[in-house]
């Protein structure tokens, strides 16, 4: 049976060429070019780790830039880039989305999964039963809550280890065991 833990990256920003958001550039700080970014990620020591990202700018095309140094603020994390230098080039990159490739992307342990790994997952019930496909996870104070939709409608579903009986990525399949009278809940 799965532990299911839901890692999030920016959970489902998975772009087309497998790069994973992990970040938004909030605002330069200092004199130097540091900016401020906001982490998208389970993982905010992974930062000091990096030493390059991939960054994109609505309507602009993607770059990729040096990381010369990466500290904790508070709940952000403060960066300085090679060439950004001053406040006004930091300010250029402000609202920016930071990714890296799917292959930097943090392990984790068996059975556990990155959200963007789950969305689109086809759902079927142990009998074969087909579900749906799973397209967005909410992540709740007492668990995460999978949405599946179906013919037009939403199912939600627990993300518990009683209801997720297993997760097949190779073959994009999520099988359950949903309490009874759950799908009549929703389909009726």
């Amino acid at each position: 049976m799965p532990l299911i833990i839901n890692h999030q990256e920016k959970g489902w920003e998975m772009n087309e060429d497998n790069r994973i958001a992990i970040g938004k550039i909030a605002k330069p700080v200092g004199l130097e070019g540091e900016v401020k970014v906001v982490p998208w990620t389970d993982f905010p020591e992974r930062f000091a780790k990096l030493s390059r990202v991939f960054v994109r700018k609505k309507g602009e095309p993607e770059y990729e830039l040096e990381i010369v140094r990466a500290r904790g603020h508070s709940r952000a994390i403060l960066l300085q880039f090679a060439g950004i230098t001053t406040p006004e080039a930091a300010d250029g990159l402000r609202n920016a989305e930071l990714f890296i490739s799917r292959q930097e992307a943090m392990p984790l342990p068996e059975g556990t999964y990155y959200t963007f790994e789950l969305i689109g997952l086809e759902v079927v019930t142990e009998q074969g039963e087909r579900v749906g496909r799973l397209s967005d996870v909410w992540s709740m104070p007492a668990q995460d809550v999978y949405v599946v939709e179906r013919e037009g409608k939403e199912i939600l579903v627990p993300a518990l280890r009683s209801i997720i009986r297993e997760v097949d990525l190779s073959r994009q399949r999520m099988t359950v065991n949903l309490p009874d009278g759950l799908l009549d809940i929703y389909l009726a």
